[in-house]
């Protein structure tokens, strides 16, 4: 119990970033599952807002990652930064292409969240010097998770997508 105040926060900050290159995986495919009647998000919310959402997600990340360590590792806020200015750069990219353009956006998204992982263990490192074992086993969960984004986002995706299906219908 004594790490929880890092590793839940830092859990949904991986969560909220992860779940981006579903959004873009299925802003991508949109139109294809249209047509079969495949109901994603992006199919029932459309690309605006999906788009938007896909901006706001890695904005609340930050601003968790920002939040949580602001007082201990003020070097964070530039961590933020640097995330977010990636961020916005792919997010722009995203609502501004469609179909096979946006394959590369996919990889974008992917790399920003290698990006996050490997800040998130160098402000640790810069930070405390003995990086303790809490910290280093958290920057392990966050790469295993970046390693395993395909996998998780996956049953992600199958629950999220069950769970709007219910509430539909």
């Amino acid at each position: 119990w004594d790490g929880l105040w890092l590793s839940l926060p830092t859990s949904a900050v991986v969560g909220l970033l992860a779940a981006n290159v579903l959004v873009v995986n299925n802003y991508r495919d949109k139109d294809d599952d249209q047509a079969v009647g495949k109901r994603t998000t992006v199919v029932i919310f459309g690309r605006k807002v999906m788009g938007w959402a896909y901006l706001a997600s890695g904005v609340a990340a930050m601003g968790i990652v920002f939040y949580m360590l602001r007082q201990i590792y003020p070097v964070a806020a530039l961590m933020a930064a640097i995330y977010l200015a990636m961020h916005f750069s792919t997010w722009r990219k995203l609502v501004s292409r469609s179909g096979a353009a946006l394959n590369p956006v996919l990889g974008d998204t992917a790399r920003n969240l290698l990006v996050f992982t490997l800040l998130f263990f160098a402000v640790a490192i810069l930070v405390d010097a003995n990086f303790s074992f809490k910290l280093w086993f958290v920057t392990l969960l966050i790469l295993f998770s970046y390693i395993l984004s395909n996998k998780i986002i996956f049953v992600y995706n199958q629950f999220f997508n069950i769970l709007i299906f219910r509430c539909l219908h």
